[in-house]
């Protein structure tokens, strides 16, 4: 489980855009993990076609929590903000 979360705290966070200085080819690791990721996104995709990673998985119905196949969770705190200027659509 630790290697499955750790491919996709590593794509999530955007550090497989990280490179060490003079280097011009990514890591073996880096592809491994990459490749997990894609893959474990295929997956889930093959479940829910329109999944965003954003946001919790929908309920739709009061069974689903308990006969759905996947369920995925954003945890945001109750008196969360969101700096603006740290997003991908700012960096542009």
């Amino acid at each position: 489980m630790d290697v499955i979360l750790g491919a996709m705290c590593f794509k999530l966070n955007e550090k497989d855009k990280l490179m060490t200085e003079g280097e011009n080819k990514v890591g073996k690791r880096t592809l491994l993990k990459l490749k997990l990721y894609r893959h474990i996104n295929q997956r889930i995709r093959e479940i829910y076609p329109t999944f965003n990673i954003g946001i919790t998985t929908p309920i739709r119905e009061k069974s689903d929590s308990w006969t759905q196949v996947y369920r995925h969770w954003s945890f945001i705190p109750k008196y969360h903000t969101r700096d603006t200027s740290r997003t991908k659509k700012a960096k542009k």
